[in-house]
């Protein structure tokens, strides 16, 4: 997995190559396999298939901060420390949240 910082990509690049939908609020986190990206934006997982929004994955109640890939799960941690796991395989039966613990 690659990361780098979206700011200084940006500079470099300008907007070539960018598209895709609009989303309500600032992107937080990244996280992407094959060709699904996982977009989170305050409370919110964005999911896209290519370019395509297939879902919208909302359990949290804080901003997320962070998705990592684990084989065909997305873990997503937010700020105050929840965690909660994901599942892309058949995503278009189910939206809900594999699991999910909460820490204080």
């Amino acid at each position: 997995m690659v990361s780098f910082r979206s700011d200084s990509l940006l500079g470099r690049f300008g907007s070539v190559g960018l598209a895709g939908p609009q989303l309500p609020k600032k992107i937080r986190t990244l996280a992407s396999y094959r060709n699904y990206t996982f977009a989170a934006y305050g409370t919110d997982i964005a999911v896209f298939k290519r370019s395509h929004q297939v879902a919208t994955w909302n359990s949290h109640n804080a901003k997320v901060n962070l998705l990592l890939l684990f084989g065909e799960h997305i873990l997503s941690v937010d700020i105050e420390g929840n965690l909660y796991i994901w599942t892309f395989k058949g995503i278009d039966e189910n939206l809900d949240a594999v699991g999910r613990k909460f820490y204080s």
